[in-house]
């Protein structure tokens, strides 16, 4: 090897070993992140109004967010966390949240679903998968400004808790997919994983699909998570089973199997003094077409009378909603002339 190879490889020894790396940190160090920065940019990502106190840098691909809030000129506040750590990866990017966060309610949480759907998911924005975790159990309340009037004399607001809450944000070749995995450790089925999965793509448009795998969830919290499940099931109602929507073209159809419990028929029909007021829904494989019934089966069961059928058409709803309202009130007034014609005789 000549002096003169000899001395073009140092220079590229030198540079790929010396100069790069000391001109990438100090340019790091010159032009330092900023929380104003960090706000405008995840405001704009989110389309959510972001504040933060301060930011710690401690490496090129780590940012630690401190006192991190968003919020919503209407609902207030929509989450506040102590500390979010940021780190870039090459194949992925995390966000872990070390501490319980604050302020998180159904009202907020479908709202952030919503800003994330809008501006991330439908805009693909989303370069490399992306992890937010929670480290810590999270707690959601029902949003007591909407529901107070729900509750009765001795009620506390109602709270669900659930661990190992993860969303994940990955990019497709024509589109976005967001899969939301959670456990509820107080449930009867507290290692089941629920997962909600959300995919926007042109060739498919917006699918949706929900399983609550065997896990009782609060019909306040599904009724904002999944639009198409109405709140008009009564606070202490829940959700065991799966629900699917998936648009093609020309249609939309949507699935639902499972069971709704505690649902409280006197919100629909006024129940006697005597009678069991709370009672549960059971719909099998329903499926709807724009809003049209095809296949499927529902039933109310009420105490230990006889269950009652209950008409499919009715439960969907012109708002494009599964509201019991009139499917229940239909089946108890039918029940009830069958017993008075009974009686007469």
């Amino acid at each position: 090897m000549s002096d003169n190879q000899r001395r073009v490889y140092c220079r590229i020894l030198f540079l790929a070993i010396c100069a790069f790396p000391t001109a990438f940190v100090g340019y790091w160090i010159c032009h330092p992140q900023t929380a104003r920065g960090w706000e405008k940019t995840l405001q704009a990502q989110l389309g959510v109004t972001t504040s933060i106190d301060s930011i710690e840098t401690p490496g090129p691909y780590v940012t630690i967010l401190r006192g991190l809030e968003f919020t919503d000129p209407e609902l207030g506040t929509l989450f506040k966390a102590v500390e979010a750590k940021i780190e870039f990866g090459q194949d992925k990017n995390v966000i872990s949240i070390p501490y319980r966060v604050q302020g998180l309610n159904n009202k907020g949480v479908a709202c952030l679903i919503k800003k994330v759907n809008e501006n991330l998911i439908r805009a693909h924005r989303v370069d490399k998968p992306w992890r937010i975790q929670f480290d810590k159990n999270t707690v959601i309340s029902q949003d007591l400004a909407v529901d107070v009037a729900d509750l009765r004399a001795g009620e506390f607001l109602p709270q669900f808790p659930m661990s190992e809450l993860n969303l994940d944000i990955t990019p497709l070749a024509d589109g976005t997919r967001a899969d939301l995995r959670f456990k509820v450790p107080m449930s009867n089925a507290p290692d089941n994983v629920v997962q909600c999965a959300l995919v926007r793509s042109e060739e498919h448009g917006h699918k949706m699909g929900f399983t609550s795998n065997t896990v009782a969830l609060p019909c306040w919290l599904v009724s904002d998570v999944i639009p198409i499940v109405s709140s008009s099931f009564g606070t202490e109602a829940k959700f065991v089973g799966l629900v699917e929507v998936e648009p093609t073209p020309g249609k939309r159809e949507v699935n639902i199997n499972g069971t709704f419990h505690q649902v409280d028929l006197d919100r629909s029909f006024p129940i006697p003094s005597g009678d069991q007021r709370f009672g549960q829904i059971e719909l099998q494989n329903l499926r709807f077409v724009n809003s049209v019934v095809k296949s499927g089966d529902g039933w109310i069961h009420q105490g230990s009378e006889p269950s009652m059928r209950i008409n499919p058409i009715e439960l969907y709803s012109l708002t494009r909603q599964i509201a019991p309202t009139q499917a229940i009130r239909s089946a108890l007034e039918l029940r009830n002339r069958v017993v008075d014609q009974k009686i007469y005789r």
